[in-house]
């Protein structure tokens, strides 16, 4: 890095700083409150960069690990089920499962590739209560 750009961080360098994934951090600076960035490089297309403030970015990364769970962390510790192993959990066809998730109150979910996975925590509170 140059000094002329060593206060501000490529998508990618912020994902290596903060160990998450460049989907991710697209994920991030597509939100309107991450701070405005600049392009690196001359003319168009191939070879520019979107490179944001490092200080600024250090700010909106607490921002977002405030409000998001930590996803890795999450994930490695189970926390997270898809509708198939909530089938089995409660011994129940996929189909309840697809009509639980429609309910209003149902824990809002992610999407792991083509999979959607719900908080273990919150489903079986909902399960308690609901189902």
């Amino acid at each position: 890095m140059t000094t002329e750009t060593a206060a501000h961080l490529t998508k990618r360098e912020i994902a290596e700083r903060y160990g998450v994934t460049l989907r991710t951090v697209e994920r991030w600076t597509a939100d309107e409150r991450w701070p405005a960035g600049r392009r690196r490089g001359r003319g168009r297309g191939v070879g520019r960069t979107m490179e944001y403030p490092a200080k600024q970015v250090e700010a909106a990364v607490r921002k977002v690990a405030a409000r998001e769970p930590e996803p890795a962390a999450a994930a490695a510790a189970g926390d997270y089920l898809t509708r198939a192993q909530i089938a089995r959990r409660y011994n129940r066809s996929p189909r309840t499962v697809d009509d639980w998730c429609r309910a209003e109150d149902w824990p809002a979910g992610r999407r792991r590739g083509r999979v959607m996975e719900y908080p273990a925590e919150l489903v079986d509170d909902w399960c308690q209560r609901g189902a």
